[in-house]
């Protein structure tokens, strides 16, 4: 039981990192894209 959990711990960790990072570069890239947008 503990290592089953340890094995889904450890695989969750990089889709959550790949998540954030994800998520973090749709919020950068999303206002410059709009800007780029609006002065076209």
């Amino acid at each position: 039981n503990f290592f089953c959990h340890d094995v889904i711990y450890h695989l969750s960790l990089p889709f959550l990192g790949l998540t954030t990072i994800t998520i973090s570069l749709i919020l950068i890239i999303s206002p410059s894209l709009s800007m780029n947008e609006g002065t076209v």
